[in-house]
């Protein structure tokens, strides 16, 4: 016996019809008087005698009717109750987020996923770009929004975006007047850099080192702003992402794209290879790739 026999018993009890119950409840008169039939067989009783006018109740349908109403209404109650307590559970999604990323992609889009999916509790772990891979690899993080890792073996990689890298030069810097440059001419230049927890270093390193030498940095530093301050000194040259040099003083510094094919700022997800995605992270890598796309 179920709940969903009990209120086929209790609409054919109302109606006193097999033809409007089954009506009622979408059902095939045989399914429905197969329920019935089986019901009665297991509590051994005839429920309803068929007559000629139709059917009526027996003393043993009028127990089961008596004992029935209440037992289906708190169940219905107990079915709204559960939903309305669903609904306030918020699923918990945790995110890393390297700095830089939400400035390159959209400085909202964070917010816009939280207005759009309210039943989700989204909680950004900040740290370095390469935290925010170990984040995801030790649980910590169900996913991250940072750049691409140069060593993506155990890790699912959805790329977002991308920018150019730029030299960022003082005005009086020999370099100042190039349209271009490359990792080769960087070779002599007294150069600073992100610290070795960006991609970017990583990148930059490995690019000069095709080229026949490995880059010497005066200073590293996860303070771009530091950095920069530096440049506005005619002390170096700070190999960057876009972003970062729109924080530039224009006046005493520019930016050169470098030419080197390979010098570009990819960003996207990260996630554990294997693990299996949660509804809330599914529904957070739909919306990044699709609202991204489009901007």
């Amino acid at each position: 016996m179920d709940i969903k026999q009990l209120k086929r018993f209790l609409d054919l009890y109302e109606t006193g019809s097999f033809t409007k119950t089954a009506e009622n409840l979408f059902l095939s008169q045989q399914a429905l008087s197969s329920s019935i039939i089986t019901l009665e067989r297991e509590l051994g009783r005839a429920l309803f005698e068929r007559t000629p006018n139709g059917i009526v109740p027996t003393t043993a349908g009028d127990i089961l009717r008596d004992l029935s109403i209440p037992l289906v209404r708190n169940f219905d109650e107990m079915t709204l109750e559960l939903s309305a307590r669903f609904e306030r559970i918020k699923e918990p999604l945790f995110l890393g987020l390297a700095p830089g990323v939400l400035q390159a992609c959209s400085p909202d889009i964070l917010f816009r996923f939280r207005e759009a999916n309210q039943d989700i509790e989204l909680k950004g772990i900040e740290s370095s770009d390469t935290a925010c891979v170990e984040n995801v690899m030790n649980g910590m993080a169900d996913i991250a929004l940072c750049p691409r890792p140069h060593d993506i073996t155990d890790m699912e990689y959805i790329p977002v975006g991308e920018e150019k890298i730029y030299a960022v030069v003082n005005r009086e810097s020999p370099l100042a007047g190039r349209g271009s440059v490359s990792a080769s001419d960087l070779r002599n230049e007294k150069l600073v850099s992100l610290n070795k927890y960006y991609e970017v270093y990583h990148k930059l390193v490995e690019c000069c080192r095709r080229h026949g030498f490995t880059p010497e940095f005066i200073v590293e530093s996860g303070e771009s702003g530091i950095l920069l301050s530096m440049v506005k000194m005619n002390m170096c040259v700070f190999v960057c992402m876009e972003y970062i040099t729109r924080d530039m003083d224009m006046e005493h510094c520019l930016k050169i794209p470098l030419a080197d094919d390979d010098m570009v700022w990819k960003y996207g997800l990260v996630r554990r290879r294997g693990k299996p995605l949660s509804h809330a992270t599914d529904r957070f890598i739909d919306f990044i790739v699709h609202h991204t796309s489009q901007s």
